[in-house]
């Protein structure tokens, strides 16, 4: 997603309950939660808070990513729901940016759980799922 909080407000209000599923943190667990998400606005806020703008548009203008999320556009995306604020193509757009930090050279190495403790939205949820690590 890009606004996890956004995205979970829209689907609790179409499924207010998620059905149980692995918790992706702990694999031991499970739960009814749409959590986790895999965030790029807070990713991306976090990774490179220098950025004037976090919004959508402007992270794929700026990693030069809209030719290419045009063309995947074109073949999954039906007609006139190419751009943004249409499900698919934002959901699209923000597998670019999550794709791009695996490739990015400075952040070699990152992890799956790294990546969900980073699109927390909260401190504190980010300080929960670190905890993790301990044990």
């Amino acid at each position: 997603a890009h606004n996890s909080l956004v995205e979970n407000g829209l689907l609790r209000m179409v499924w207010s309950y998620p059905r149980n599923s692995p918790d992706f943190m702990e694999a031991s667990n499970r739960v009814v939660s749409w959590d986790p998400w895999l965030d790029t606005l807070y990713l991306y806020r976090r990774i490179y808070p220098q950025l004037s703008s976090h919004k959508l548009a402007d992270l794929i203008r700026l990693f030069r990513l809209k030719d290419t999320l045009d063309q995947y556009a074109i073949l999954y995306c039906p007609a006139g729901r190419q751009h943004y604020h249409c499900a698919l193509y934002d959901a699209l757009a923000s597998a670019l940016l999550l794709t791009r930090l695996y490739d990015a050279s400075e952040l070699s190495g990152i992890s799956l759980p790294w990546l969900l403790q980073q699109s927390a939205p909260s401190q504190l949820t980010r300080a929960a799922m670190g905890q993790q690590e301990l044990f």
